[in-house]
C-alpha cells in the first residue's frame, strides 16, 4: 500500500457550540496512552515484569492559532463536539475527519516581538474516544 503524504494546508478545527473561527497555524492530534502496571516482586529476575491497564488516557489536542482575543473565552465553556478535518486527498470531495467530546484546559501564551506574528496555543482534554470517518 502506498504511503499517503499530505500537507497540512486546509486542515480544519470546528467547534460544535462555541463561537470558533481562528486560522490554524498547527494542529497536534491525541496521543492515546495506557499505563503500564508494574508487577516486579523480589523474586523478579533479569527483567522488570509488568502488565497492560486497562484504561487509557484519551489524549489532547494541540492547536496553534493566529492571536484572537475571543479565543479565551473558550477557557470557560462546557465539553463540546469538536472535528478535526484533513486536507482534501487527490479526488475526494469531503475530508477525512475525526470527531470527538473534549474541553479546553488552556488557552493563551501569546507572545509579542517585533516583526512577527502574534500567535496563541490552546489545548483541548479528549473524553473518551473519537471517531473517524473516512472522505469521499
Amino acid at each position: 500500500m502506498p504511503t499517503i503524504r499530505l500537507e497540512g494546508i486546509g486542515a480544519v478545527l470546528e467547534a460544535g457550540v462555541s463561537t470558533f473561527d481562528a486560522e490554524i497555524k498547527t494542529l497536534s492530534l491525541p496521543e492515546r496512552a495506557r499505563e503500564v502496571i508494574d508487577f516486579t516482586h523480589l523474586g523478579s529476575v533479569d527483567f522488570t515484569e509488568n502488565g497492560a491497564g486497562k484504561l487509557k488516557d484519551p489524549g489532547q489536542v494541540s492547536v496553534t492559532v493566529g492571536m484572537d482575543h475571543t479565543v479565551r473565552d473558550l477557557i470557560n465553556s462546557d465539553p463540546e463536539t469538536w472535528t478535526v478535518k484533513w486536507p482534501l486527498r487527490s479526488g475526494q470531495t469531503t475530508a477525512d475527519q475525526i470527531t470527538f467530546t473534549g474541553y479546553v484546559v488552556s488557552a493563551g501564551g501569546e507572545e509579542f516581538a517585533a516583526n512577527t506574528a502574534q500567535d496563541q496555543s490552546i489545548t483541548i482534554q479528549v473524553q473518551g474516544d473519537f471517531t473517524f470517518t473516512a472522505g469521499a
